[in-house]
């Protein structure tokens, strides 16, 4: 970036100077200081677990020109610009300096506790075989082209990174960007401005309460979105509900207090985009859509009910774009499976599906799916993350007892949490008995894959829970690399030949 006053800077985010010349101009802009380089301005973010006022002077060390703060105190002497909340100051100035480039993109953001990441991607593809050239952000990082791509260890990218990103993907050609938004990012202002068009419910359920401490509040995060549509004030501008979820009525009273527009989706009868019917068969399915008096097909790949709702959600995407109907279906017809999701691992002999369902809706809406379509036995591998919310661990237990005839319980980055203690937890319910009898209990991921691809029969089901695309086990402070697909594949290949 081009060197900026401070003093300008000040004034576009209502800060207050302290020890600033008027010369003073900074080269870049971090919120790490660790990251930090000769002239940039150190923003001293306030995060839930470190607070970034607690590292001014090593930025000062590394050659911050400035900082920005909401404690004076905590600057001492240092140049200083004092602000209301660094972390809307933050979001305003990675905009401002990249140009405000969603400003001029069709930007979509989804927000829910499932779903986020496969609609994300099917509204890419759609976009994409539409000739509308998009950007996707999220779980699966950041890609526009082979040019430009890059993994993210967040849903949702800090603002510096996540504006960058729009500028360039803008620069390059794209016309849209199609988001996911965490209720973390929408707490912490990180999309504050970003200029979208359209916002998506998916769903809410239980996820994150380590954070958010109540559903009340985590619906709090996740309704921002909604006002930041109103505030932003695009052309375009509008909700897709989906009206069959919990908490829907929330969001649908919050849209018409703020006069957003609403395109509402679901089985009801008032939906505006209504699910006729979702038939499976064999490895495709046909979701059936009612929308103004006419009725349209999508035929995909996609299996699952679930996924008739992140398949309405982007047909009603390319509907908003003025995409007719057919249009919409005929590209969604050509996506390809998202990684990590019912991602097929088996053969012709072992159905083996790796997914990312980690919580208790997430995981009963892939076996309610997979019990519906299977004929054989069906397998669950799951575990629970550390240093997470506690009480959604015998939650999952339930489920996987009730929806599958075999459970294995294991680890899932276990983190600062002894693996022991997390399943301890899982077990800690009326499930707990009859898993501990009946199923296996075994710490080790890698074995508990092998024991379930082992045991499993001809024309059984072994689904694979909890980490989806992700290549890693994090136990302690170290992220070890870990590949629930790999590790499946190898038990496959050692069964086929008769090594288990």
């Amino acid at each position: 970036m081009q060197n900026r006053s401070l003093s300008e800077l000040a004034k576009l985010v209502g800060g207050t100077p302290h020890n600033l010349s008027d010369e003073l101009a900074i080269s870049a802009l971090t919120c790490d200081s660790r990251k930090v380089v000769q002239g940039a301005l150190f923003i001293a973010v306030q995060g839930s677990t470190r607070d970034g006022h607690r590292f001014i002077d090593q930025a000062f060390e590394n050659g911050a020109a400035a900082c920005m703060v909401q404690d004076r105190a905590a600057a001492g002497t240092h140049p200083c610009i004092v602000v209301e909340s660094t972390a809307q100051a933050l979001s305003r100035l990675a905009a401002h300096l990249e140009g405000d480039p969603s400003a001029d993109l069709f930007t979509v953001g989804i927000t829910g506790t499932n779903g986020k990441t496969t609609t994300n991607w099917l509204i890419w593809s759609m976009l994409n075989q539409l000739g509308y050239p998009c950007i996707r952000i999220g779980t699966l990082g950041m890609y526009y082209s082979n040019d430009l791509q890059v993994e993210s260890t967040l849903t949702t990218p800090d603002p510096i990174e996540l504006q960058v990103y729009l500028r360039r993907a803008k620069d390059a050609g794209a016309r849209a960007a199609v988001l996911e938004v965490s209720s973390h990012a929408l707490a912490q202002s990180r999309v504050d401005d970003v200029r979208f068009d359209i916002g998506i419910f998916t769903n809410l359920s239980r996820d994150h309460l380590d954070y958010h401490g109540d559903m009340q509040t985590y619906l709090g995060a996740k309704l921002r979105l909604f006002d930041l549509i109103f505030r932003n004030q695009k052309e375009a501008g509008g909700a897709i509900i989906n009206i069959d979820a919990p908490y829907a009525q929330e969001f649908l009273l919050h849209c018409r207090k703020l006069g957003v527009k609403v395109i509402s989706l679901g089985k009801d009868p008032n939906s505006e985009l209504k699910i006729s019917s979702f038939l499976q068969s064999g490895g495709n399915s046909c979701l059936e859509v009612e929308y103004r008096n006419e009725k349209y097909a999508v035929h995909t790949s996609f299996l699952g009910e679930h996924n008739a709702y992140n398949l309405i959600s982007a047909l009603a995407v390319g509907i908003s774009l003025g995409y007719s109907p057919n249009q919409v279906s005929e590209s969604l017809a050509c996506v390809k499976p998202v990684p990590g999701r019912l991602e097929q691992v088996g053969d012709e002999t072992l159905s083996i599906l790796v997914d990312y369902a980690h919580t208790p809706d997430a995981l009963e809406n892939v076996l309610s799916s997979l019990r519906s379509a299977g004929s054989g036995r069906l397998w669950v591998v799951f575990g629970c993350g550390g240093d997470r919310d506690r009480g959604k661990r015998p939650q999952m237990a339930e489920i996987a007892l009730r929806l599958a005839d075999r459970v294995v319980v294991t680890s899932d980055n276990p983190r600062t949490e002894d693996p022991r203690a997390i399943i301890a937890d899982i077990l800690d319910c009326e499930a707990g008995p009859a898993i501990q009898k009946g199923g296996i209990i075994e710490l080790d991921r890698r074995k508990a894959i092998f024991m379930a691809v082992s045991q499993a029969a001809p024309g059984d089901t072994v689904l694979i829970a909890g980490k989806g695309h992700e290549d890693y086990q994090i136990i302690g402070e170290k992220k070890i690399h870990f590949s629930d697909q790999e590790e499946a594949r190898k038990a496959l290949k050692a069964r086929l030949e008769g090594q288990l």
